[in-house]
């Protein structure tokens, strides 16, 4: 079933937190080498700002959506963020928040500042890239959790994950 996130979300009780929330540590650390390798910054430069953003109080596993716990987290991102320059990525990133592919270094910054606090959309951007043609998913960090995921939310589509060296091995070989 496809419901609309903005006509369902109004309809729901309110929760311990204002919006419902995302639980995705090890996707967390994932998206940020993915992060450094699409916006052209260095992976040690990434891990900077994440460990900026942890040691600020930043908790990769929740966030309040809205209701303010993590207003100041995000204003640490931020001001980590204005320290770098992003480049603009090789190719859209469909980014978790609007659901939708951004390309511009700014707005690729804002969204990075927004999912601490915003509600993020990771199941409609699934089915927004599934409804563009991508079919195959890979899935860069520890766990198989996403991938498991992506199948029962994009059906036809293949989901691999890539955690350990052997799976690396793999992926390379299969693309040879």
């Amino acid at each position: 079933m496809d419901l609309d996130f903005r006509k369902v979300l109004p309809l729901l009780p309110e929760p311990e937190f204002p919006q419902p929330a995302v639980r995705a540590v090890a996707a967390q650390w994932a998206f940020v080498g993915a992060m450094a390798a699409l916006i052209g910054i260095e992976l040690e430069e990434a891990r900077a700002i994440a460990a900026e953003a942890s040691s600020a109080g930043v908790c990769a596993a929740a966030n309040d959506n809205g209701g303010g716990l993590m207003q100041p987290a995000a204003d640490v991102m931020a001001q980590a963020l204005a320290k770098v320059s992003v480049q603009a990525p090789l190719a859209p990133i469909v980014a978790n928040v609007p659901a939708r592919p951004i390309k511009e270094p700014a707005e690729i910054v804002q969204n990075l500042v927004e999912q601490i606090t915003a509600t993020v959309r990771w199941r409609e951007s699934v089915l927004f890239m599934a409804r563009s043609g991508v079919s195959a998913f890979f899935e860069i960090g520890a766990g198989r959790v996403l991938s498991g995921l992506i199948k029962r939310i994009a059906e036809t589509a293949s989901a691999t994950p890539i955690g350990l060296p052997e799976d690396i091995a793999k992926f390379k070989a299969s693309r040879a």
